[in-house]
């Protein structure tokens, strides 16, 4: 019983090491992100379009999670393993499937976070906060994952739906 006591501590070592190791991985992607928009904001501050710097972000961000929602789709939603121990239990189905759905979308709102707080912070940066700013900021960025995250999986659906009846 010791034994398998020093197994869970040195397991529970290992899982927050990683976690702070992948935590601190992000942090890092995110500062150079942040280093490289700061570099580029002369030339947005002196074109007088500040706001350029927030809409290339939104275009590549948009892009990104478009075609990681179309890969991912699979994995988080159609062909997971877990749908028939989950439809056993006393949970409505289409509670079951909101939930994977949920799980795609905070996937994608993570990665896309990654590119999108740099920007705004560099665009900060250059113009000053207010308040409105912040309101849209935090709206903004729980809704651009969404369109693209339907799209991608309404196209994987699609195709997956084509592949089925072609064979």
């Amino acid at each position: 019983m010791r034994f398998l006591s020093k197994v869970k501590n040195k397991l529970r070592i290992s899982i927050i090491f990683s976690y702070i190791l992948i935590i601190s991985f992000y942090l890092l992607i995110m500062y150079g992100l942040y280093y490289l928009f700061s570099l580029l904001s002369p030339v947005f501050k002196d074109s007088e379009c500040p706001q350029l710097i927030i809409a290339v972000v939104i275009a590549i961000v948009t892009i990104f999670t478009l075609i990681k929602s179309y890969m991912s789709a699979n994995s988080f939603i159609f062909n997971t393993k877990d749908y028939e121990r989950l439809f056993c239990l006393p949970i409505q189905p289409k509670i079951i499937v909101i939930s994977k759905i949920l799980s795609l979308y905070l996937y994608l709102l993570i990665f896309s976070m990654i590119l999108i707080i740099p920007a705004y912070l560099t665009y900060v940066g250059i113009t000053g906060l207010n308040f409105w700013f912040l309101i849209r900021f935090v709206i903004y960025l729980l809704l651009i994952p969404v369109v693209p995250m339907v799209l991608g999986t309404i196209l994987k659906f699609a195709l997956e739906c084509l592949n089925a009846t072609q064979l």
